[in-house]
C-alpha cells in the first residue's frame, strides 16, 4: 500500500543521514516508497535526492488525453491524417519482403506472415500508421504449446495504464499494467525479452507476454509519443484559420437588393415591398425615376491572407519533417530547390523504416525462438534472414547513367595512359557505382600486378576487366 501524504512527510522530516551519528533531525530532499510504486529498499544509504528524478513521462491522465487528441486530428484534420499516412507510405507502400537462408526457417516464417489473424500484408501497413499515430504499439502474443506457433494480437495504446521500466536499466521494458476488463481481467504482461536464467530451461531464448515498442521519446521515458503530439495546437490553429477564412469569404459573397423609393412614406413602401418580391434571374424589371434598384455586397476591407495560411503551414509541416511541396503548396519551388529538400525527407523516413524494420525483426526473431524451443526448429539451425523494404530515395536515372558513362570513359583513358592497371580501373568503377545505389563486383579479382602470360600477351583476366569497361561505353 503506498504511503499516505502526512506519512511520507513526517518520513522525510523525520530521516537521518546517519542514525547511529546524528542527535539531531535533518530534512531529507526525498522520501523512501514502497517497491511496488517503483521505490527502493528502505536503507538509509539508498535514498534519492529530487534532482535525482528522472521521470519523463506524462501522467496517466495526460498520456490518455494525447492518444485522444491525436485520433481526434487524424480523424477530422486533413492535414494531420496526410502527416501520418506519409509516413507510413513512404516506409512500407511496395510491401516488404523477406529470405531466410535455411528453407525450414523460411517455412516458419511464411507461417507466421500469412497466418489468417497475423495477414501481415493486411495489418503490418496500418501497425506501422498507427505507429506514429499513437507512438507506441503493444502485441499481446498466443503460442501454440505443441510447435511454438506465435498468433499476434492487439492491445489498445489507451488500455495501457503505465510501463515499467528496469530501475538498473530504462533501455530495458519490464512490464506494462492494463486497465482491467470484464473480458481480460489480467492486469500485467511482462513484456518479451531474453531468458536470462542460466539455470532455466528457456535460456537465451525470448520469451514474455507480449512485444511493445515505441518512439518519440527519451530513453528514460516508458510511454512513447504521437507523431502530432508536437503539432496538435498548430494544427487545430491551422484549421480554425482555414474555418475562419472560408466563413469571411462566404460573408463576403452575400448580397442584398438596395430600394431606394423617393417622396413614399412607410405604408407605401410596405405594399411596395409586397408587390416587387426579389427579381428572379433572367426577368424584367420596369420603374419610374422615384426608384431606383441596386445590388449591395459587404466590404469587409480583409487582407490577404495567403501569407499567413503559407507561414503557419509551413511551421506545421516543418515539425513534421516535410517540405510544403510535398503537400501541394508549389509555390517558388522549383526542380533544383525541391530536389535539396527532399534529402532530409529521407533521412527522416528512413530513419523511420529503421525503426520499422527493428519492430518486424524482433517479431521474426521471437517466431524463431519459440519454434525451437518448442523443437519445431533444430537446435543448430542458420536463424539468418534477410528482410527486404522498399528504397527510400528520389534517385534520377537519366543522370546516374551519365556519370556511369563519364566515369567508365575517364577510367579507360587511364587504364591506356598507363596511369592505372585494368584491375584498379575495375574497382574504381565498381566504388562509383556502389556510391550510387547498385553493388558490383569486377569481373575477375585480378592482382595488382599480375605476369603477363607466357605468349607475352594480356593476361585473361585483364582482358575480360578491359572488354567490360569498354561495354559501359
Amino acid at each position: 500500500m503506498a504511503l499516505q501524504l502526512k506519512k511520507r512527510i513526517r518520513a522525510a522530516w523525520q530521516g537521518f543521514s546517519r542514525p547511529e551519528k546524528s542527535t539531531k533531525q535533518e530534512f531529507r530532499e526525498a522520501v523512501w516508497y514502497p517497491l511496488a510504486m517503483g521505490g527502493v529498499d528502505p536503507d538509509d544509504d539508498q535514498w534519492r535526492r529530487i534532482t535525482g528524478n528522472y521521470m519523463r513521462d506524462l501522467t496517466p491522465f495526460a498520456q490518455e488525453r494525447v492518444l485522444q487528441v491525436a485520433y481526434y486530428l487524424y480523424e477530422t484534420d486533413p492535414l494531420a491524417r496526410r502527416i501520418i499516412q506519409m509516413a507510413r507510405d513512404y516506409v512500407v507502400a511496395e510491401g516488404v519482403k523477406f529470405q531466410a537462408k535455411d528453407d525450414r526457417v523460411q517455412e516458419v516464417l511464411k507461417r507466421f506472415w500469412n497466418d489468417p489473424i497475423n495477414n501481415f500484408e493486411m495489418h503490418f501497413p496500418e501497425e506501422v500508421l498507427e505507429l506514429g499515430l499513437w507512438g507506441e504499439q503493444c502485441y499481446p502474443v498466443h503460442i501454440n504449446p505443441v510447435n511454438g506457433f506465435v498468433r499476434k494480437g492487439y492491445l489498445d495504446p489507451i488500455r495501457i495504464v503505465e510501463v515499467h521500466l528496469d530501475p538498473n536499466n530504462a533501455r530495458v521494458v519490464r512490464n506494462i499494467e492494463l486497465n482491467t476488463t470484464i473480458d481480460d481481467p489480467n492486469r500485467s504482461l511482462t513484456v518479451v525479452a531474453p531468458d536470462l536464467n542460466a539455470y532455466g530451461q528457456t535460456y537465451g531464448f525470448n520469451t514474455g507476454d507480449c512485444l511493445y515498442f515505441k518512439i518519440n521519446s527519451v530513453t528514460t521515458a516508458a510511454r512513447g509519443r504521437s507523431d502530432l503530439i508536437a503539432l496538435a495546437d498548430y494544427l487545430d490553429l491551422y484549421n480554425q484559420f482555414l474555418f475562419n477564412r472560408g466563413e469571411r469569404a462566404a460573408f463576403g459573397n452575400a448580397w442584398i437588393w438596395d430600394v431606394m423609393l423617393k417622396g413614399m412614406n412607410e405604408d407605401e413602401i410596405k405594399k411596395f415591398l409586397q408587390k416587387n418580391p426579389p427579381p428572379k434571374p433572367g426577368s424584367v424589371r420596369a420603374h419610374n425615376e422615384n426608384v431606383e434598384w441596386n445590388c449591395v455586397a459587404p466590404d469587409l476591407k480583409a487582407h490577404d491572407a495567403s501569407y499567413d495560411e503559407a507561414m503557419i503551414k509551413q511551421y506545421v509541416l516543418g515539425g513534421a519533417g516535410f517540405p510544403p511541396h510535398f503537400f501541394g503548396s508549389g509555390g517558388d519551388v522549383n526542380r533544383a530547390t525541391a530536389a535539396e529538400m527532399g534529402e532530409p525527407v529521407i533521412k527522416h523516413l528512413c530513419a523511420r523504416q529503421g525503426q520499422v524494420k527493428n519492430m518486424l525483426q524482433s517479431q521474426f526473431e521471437f517466431q524463431i525462438d519459440q519454434a525451437q524451443m518448442h523443437q519445431a526448429l533444430p537446435a543448430g539451425i542458420n536463424r539468418e534472414y534477410d528482410l527486404f523494404f522498399p528504397e527510400i530515395s528520389t534517385k534520377d536515372l537519366a543522370k546516374i547513367g551519365q556519370v556511369m558513362t563519364q566515369a567508365a570513359q575517364a577510367l579507360m583513358i587511364a587504364e591506356t595512359q598507363g596511369w592505372v592497371t585494368a584491375a584498379s580501373a575495375a574497382r574504381a568503377f565498381c566504388e562509383i557505382a556502389s556510391l550510387l545505389g547498385s553493388e558490383i563486383e569486377p569481373v575477375e579479382d585480378a592482382a595488382e600486378d599480375q605476369p603477363p602470360a607466357a605468349d607475352g600477351k594480356t593476361p585473361a583476366s585483364l582482358a575480360k576487366q578491359r572488354e567490360a569497361l569498354r561495354a559501359v561505353r
